[in-house]
């Protein structure tokens, strides 16, 4: 019997919980060895996220490295720090005209996956939340119009946050600000929620999506964002200049509605970079046993244990 194929997903400038789950799953379900590291290791098929590379790894060798740069970092000489890697796929949600000129470089426009049998639940009884908001408060968006709306509203009662940051910012008795949630409880949140409320930094909106436009509709909520460019077709998500002027909200939203067609978009986006990767999702369901433990595991330490 062939040995299993290895994956290791490494982030040398740290993970984002919820597409390191997604990462995790994704891989899994293809039958793959995954590992999850702060530092890059001989393997097969190589995963990094967020790559900010400040050193060069010429003892590392892979037959694959699989690059999702979706925050939009500098471009880098992916031959100069991965020499003995023999070939990269560069996966972002915008690219530029200079990102595949390399001959062993593939490229595709493309968020991570996301595998939506981890985030799905079941049907939410009531919704007690009016209009919410999940987030830790961004330094400067207080010099932003669209930060400074969410400042407002919150500071009026019309928005409830979890998150730090706020009470050094907001100083009213009508805002109602909670502690920060894990990503765990955000879930739950947002099935408790009518309307949730996004923002992004100003030089993200025209790079990525937030990991609000699939959590939330996936939870059957509605996200109102600011205008993000890369967000206009995303089922659940309103995006528009009116952020938070309440003009550009549909009134009726079916809950169901929501998270059928975010879950129908979200399976077919994943499947469509499964093909590009060459990577075949055989065993989901299993894989998304996995992924659940780890969000509950992240949940109950506070911090990343991949176990």
């Amino acid at each position: 019997m062939p040995a299993k194929r290895r994956c290791l997903i490494v982030g040398l400038d740290g993970f984002d919980v919820d597409v390191l789950i997604n990462l995790y799953t994704f891989y899994k379900a293809s039958g793959m060895s995954v590992r999850v590291s702060r530092r890059p290791a001989n393997t097969d098929i190589l995963v990094l996220c967020r790559p900010n590379m400040r050193e060069i790894f010429s003892n590392v060798k892979a037959s694959e490295c699989h690059v999702y740069d979706y925050v939009g970092t500098n471009p880098i000489d992916l031959n100069a720090v991965f020499p003995r890697v023999e070939n990269f796929i560069l996966i972002r949600p915008k690219l530029s005209s200079e990102d595949c000129e390399v001959s062993n470089i593939r490229c595709t426009e493309a968020m991570p996956p996301v595998m939506t049998d981890v985030w799905l639940s079941g049907p939410q009884p009531s919704r007690a939340i009016d209009v919410g908001h999940i987030g830790h408060f961004k330094k400067g968006s207080e010099n932003d119009k669209y930060g400074l709306r969410l400042i407002n509203a919150i500071s009026e009662g019309r928005v409830e946050v979890w998150g730090s940051g706020w009470d050094g910012v907001i100083d009213s008795e009508k805002a109602i600000i909670h502690p920060s949630t894990s990503v765990y409880e955000s879930q739950h949140l947002y099935r408790n929620t009518n309307l949730s409320v996004g923002l992004m930094y100003d030089f993200q909106r025209s790079q990525t999506l937030s990991g609000r436009m699939w959590q939330a509709p996936l939870n059957g909520c509605l996200l109102e964002s600011e205008p993000v460019d890369l967000a206009v077709q995303v089922p659940g998500v309103v995006c528009g200049d009116d952020y938070l002027l309440g003009t550009g909200i549909p009134k009726q939203v079916s809950e169901s509605d929501i998270k059928d067609e975010a879950r129908e978009y979200w399976n077919r986006v994943t499947a469509n970079l499964a093909s590009f990767l060459g990577v075949r999702l055989m065993h989901v369901k299993l894989a998304s046993f996995y992924g659940r433990r780890l969000l509950f595991a992240h949940h109950l330490k506070r911090g990343w244990s991949p176990f």
